[in-house]
């Protein structure tokens, strides 16, 4: 498989999936001058039964699966795939290049399965060699620059904050929790501002959005959501960082895991935010760094300061930048 360098983009918009698929039918065949019933169904995405469909057509497949797609998030999807080649069905995925690093991408997940998984450099050229109409073919080649261009804006933004940042004290203890880098780290201190103006951790939760709002009348209490009070800026900064935490650290990855089947991924991966928000609390209050999640004890780097996000797949060393 070939492998590039790239960055995670900030959103992953799904632009053409092709997926065929054979299957050995019992029973006589049909004649070549008899002409099959052809029946078409109609689906909509999100929430119209697409994906439902799409699934349902992996499960019946017998001989082979070929998956040619901009990108890859479905986790239903995956799964289905995932069983067809345990059954022994032929799979094989091209995939864009920005799948290797984007996020919420399915492509470690077809990877660790077995499954043949090409990422193609180039996009626009085979997509050229897709079945697709003209006017299909010019929509996903216009989104296909347009997701370039936001890469490269968002890219020369985050080249021109960084070097606004500096490696204060604050910043560099909150680097130290899982999935928190220098952006996120830089926003959380800045927002939180003293840290000791809050009472205490369930204080500092509430303000940054990870608890439940409060309705209360005649003596009766119940929790509301999409309560506006708080920082909104903190609840975006320690959601991102819940959702590098969960992807890079199996034990957090575990954790999460545990909470979904009990409840939902967006209510796991608030849980996994708001343990984030009460950490960085005692962190900032006691300004010690890091060391357990949950009890759990999980390493982190130690360089100073630290000039990337502490979030590798490889777990090699981050070098500090030469002064």
């Amino acid at each position: 498989m070939r492998r590039a360098r790239l960055t995670s983009w900030h959103f992953v918009l799904i632009l053409a999936a092709v997926v065929l698929f054979f299957t050995d039918r019992n029973g006589p065949s049909v004649s070549q001058t008899e002409t099959p019933a052809l029946a078409w169904e109609v689906y909509f995405s999100p929430h119209g039964g697409a994906t439902s469909a799409i699934v349902k057509t992996l499960d019946q497949a017998r001989k082979s699966i070929l998956v040619q797609a901009y990108s890859f998030t479905s986790a239903p999807i995956t799964s289905a795939i995932a069983r067809a080649y345990k059954r022994g069905v032929e799979v094989q995925v091209i995939l864009d290049r920005s799948q290797e690093t984007a996020k919420y991408s399915a492509a470690d997940h077809l990877i660790n399965a077995g499954i043949k998984t090409f990422c193609d450099p180039g996009f626009a050229d085979f997509l050229n060699q897709c079945l697709i109409p003209d006017e299909y073919r010019m929509t996903l080649m216009l989104y296909h620059h347009q997701c370039l261009q936001v890469t490269e804006h968002r890219k020369q933004l985050e080249k021109h904050f960084k070097a606004q940042l500096r490696p204060t004290p604050t910043v560099q203890l909150l680097m130290s929790l899982p999935g928190i880098g220098d952006i996120t780290g830089s926003i959380i201190a800045m927002e939180t501002g003293d840290i000791h103006r809050f009472a205490d951790a369930k204080h500092y939760c509430s303000y940054c959005r990870l608890v439940p709002g409060a309705r209360d009348s005649g003596g009766k209490h119940s929790h509301r959501s999409g309560s506006k009070d708080g920082n909104q800026y903190l609840k975006f900064a320690f959601t991102e960082s819940a959702i590098k935490a969960m992807r890079f650290y199996p034990e957090i990855k575990h954790f999460a895991s545990r909470l979904e089947r009990r409840a939902t991924k967006a209510i796991a991966r608030t849980v996994v935010a708001k343990e984030l928000a009460k950490i960085s609390y005692y962190v900032l209050s006691l300004q010690e760094e890091f060391k357990t999640f949950k009890g759990i004890e999980i390493n982190k780097l130690r360089n100073w300061p630290r000039s990337r996000k502490p979030v590798r797949l490889t777990g090699g060393a981050v070098n500090p930048p030469s002064v």
